[in-house]
């Protein structure tokens, strides 16, 4: 297999008076030890005539689908194909949380 070269970025939470911010690196990825994993995305694509849209709600409003369709459609679906073409494995995970699953023991 190949090995990705990605620029990540991520975000500086110290010194505490004053945040550094923003920062990038660079990344290299062995594809054959790697996978594509897609969080909270709800198999939403986006697709011309899917009819399953009408039903959803947004994350968070129906005022938030637009914002939402932008960034499926132009990053999220995009990088989720160039994946497959690696040949990379797709992992789906949604974050499920519920206040009953949780022991009141825990530390």
């Amino acid at each position: 297999m190949a090995t990705l070269k990605l620029k990540g970025r991520y975000y500086r939470i110290y010194p505490p008076e004053k945040f550094l911010g923003h920062a990038e690196k660079e990344f290299r990825i062995d594809t054959a030890e790697a996978a594509f994993l897609v969080v909270d995305v709800y198999g939403l694509g986006f697709d011309p005539g899917d009819e399953s849209l009408s039903k959803w709600s947004g994350m968070v409003s129906k005022q938030s689908i637009e914002r939402e369709k932008e960034i499926i459609v132009n990053h999220i679906r995009p990088a989720m194909d160039k994946a497959r073409e690696l040949g990379l494995p797709i992992v789906y995970v949604s974050n499920n949380y519920r206040a009953d699953a949780i022991p009141d023991d825990l530390p």
